[in-house]
């Protein structure tokens, strides 16, 4: 059973990874727009976008470094991530 478990989280197994970052990039995004809308009294708007955004930073380079293990240079790696847009 243990040894099982350790396999989920094993470096190799890049789903189980890609589905941890995005469950920490939601945690950290709703809890950020939460605190500004709430705490702080930020519009939504405002909030919303700032809290998108900063999750956004965070699961690009949580992804990059641990899901995909990317020495891309970010300057391309950004570059090509807005042209796929």
């Amino acid at each position: 059973m243990h040894q099982t478990i350790k396999n989920y989280y094993n470096k190799s197994n890049t789903i189980i990874r890609f589905i941890g970052v995005g469950i920490i990039n939601t945690t950290i995004g709703i809890s950020l727009i939460f605190l500004l809308l709430n705490v702080f009294g930020f519009s939504y708007w405002i909030s919303t976008f700032i809290g998108n955004g900063i999750g956004a930073i965070i699961s690009y380079i949580l992804n990059r470094n641990f899901t995909f293990n990317s020495n891309v240079n970010n300057k391309k790696g950004l570059f090509y991530s807005y042209l796929s847009y």
